[in-house]
C-alpha cells in the first residue's frame, strides 16, 4: 500500500492544484453579486477583476512554461503554489476592489499560470506508459469534475456563508 501511495503521490498532489485553481475561478463566477455587495462596488467592476485574472493567467502560461523549462519544473509548480496561496490569503482579506485586483486577479493568475504548465509536465517526467495515460487520465478528470462541482459549490457557500 505504502508502494502505491508514494507511485501515484505526485499525481495526487498536482491533482489538489489543479482542483484549487479550476474551482476558485467557478466559484467567483457564481458569487458576483455577493461580493458586488460584500465589496460595495458594481457588477462591471467585478467582471473586469475576473477578466484580468483570466487575461494574467492566458499571457503567462507560456512563460510559465518557458521559466519551469530554465529554472525547473517542481519549482516553478511550488513558487506557483506559494504565489497562488499568497493571492488567495489576500483575497480573502479584501475590504475593496482594488484589494481583490491585487490578491485574486495578480497573484492568483501569476500562480495560476506557473502551476497549469508544470503539472502537465511534471507528470510527463513522473510516470511512463500506461502509467502516463493513468495519470492524464485522472488529471483531465479531475478538470471535467471540478468544472462541474465549482458552481455548485460556489452557490452553496455564497447561500449559506459569508
Amino acid at each position: 500500500m505504502r508502494k502505491l501511495l508514494k507511485k501515484w503521490e505526485p499525481l495526487i498532489i498536482i491533482s489538489l492544484a489543479l482542483f484549487v485553481v479550476i474551482i476558485d475561478t467557478t466559484i467567483i463566477n457564481v458569487s458576483i453579486t455577493d461580493v458586488v455587495k460584500d465589496l460595495d462596488t458594481d457588477i462591471a467592476s467585478m467582471q473586469w477583476v475576473i477578466t484580468i485574472y483570466a487575461l494574467i493567467m492566458a499571457a503567462l502560461l507560456i512563460v510559465g512554461g518557458k521559466l519551469g523549462d530554465i529554472y525547473g519544473r517542481k519549482r516553478m509548480f511550488m513558487i506557483g503554489k506559494f504565489t497562488y496561496g499568497v493571492g488567495t490569503f489576500i483575497a480573502s482579506l479584501s475590504q475593496n476592489l482594488f484589494t481583490l485586483l491585487i490578491g485574486w486577479s495578480i497573484l492568483e493568475g501569476i500562480g495560476g499560470a506557473l502551476i497549469m504548465p508544470a503539472s502537465q509536465a511534471l507528470l510527463t517526467d513522473n510516470y511512463k506508459g500506461s502509467d502516463r495515460s493513468i495519470a492524464f487520465g485522472v488529471w483531465g478528470a479531475i478538470a471535467g469534475i471540478t468544472v462541474a462541482f465549482g458552481p455548485i459549490a460556489g452557490g452553496y457557500l455564497t447561500a449559506n456563508a459569508s
